[in-house]
């Protein structure tokens, strides 16, 4: 296993295993299939646009030529000035996992992030699943809450 930079070459498998993970959020959580993935754009134009942006880091996890998963983090200044860490996501395709990629991720994303100097790493993730449980080990507590209501 070996986690290594994102190239334009991974983009296929990567948008594959993404698709699949957010297809599979959308189905546990009851949302649209059509679900806002947070991207202000098509995904490979945003990506593309970040690999060259020394604030964004994404990596890919490298199975005998093949990507078993993708992570991206990044840094941004808060008003106050304060530098914040992101994890903005982790997927693992799904035939991959229980084999430590998520984790490799992890570690490399934080790896990444502290070089960069952060008062704090931030992430969201859905609460009582897998990959929160992952997170927790890892030493990441709840910070904030979100509360979802869903109108009649």
């Amino acid at each position: 296993m070996k986690v290594r930079a994102l190239t334009p070459n991974d983009f296929n498998e990567v948008q594959r295993i993404h698709s699949e993970g957010n297809q599979e959020i959308a189905a546990r959580e009851k949302l649209l299939p059509a679900h806002d993935t947070g991207y202000g754009g098509s995904w490979v134009d945003v990506t593309s646009d970040e690999l060259g942006d020394p604030s964004h880091c994404h990596l890919v996890v490298d199975l005998s030529g093949h990507c078993a998963g993708w992570g991206h983090a990044y840094v941004v200044q808060a008003p106050d000035q304060t530098l914040i860490g992101y994890i903005a996501a982790i997927y693992v395709a799904s035939s991959m996992r229980r084999r430590g990629v998520a984790t490799a991720l992890l570690n490399s994303l934080i790896e990444w992030l502290e070089g960069q100097k952060p008062n704090r790493i931030e992430l969201t993730v859905v609460a009582n699943s897998e990959a929160a449980e992952v997170y927790r080990r890892r030493g990441f507590r709840p910070f904030l809450e979100t509360l979802v209501h869903e109108p009649r």
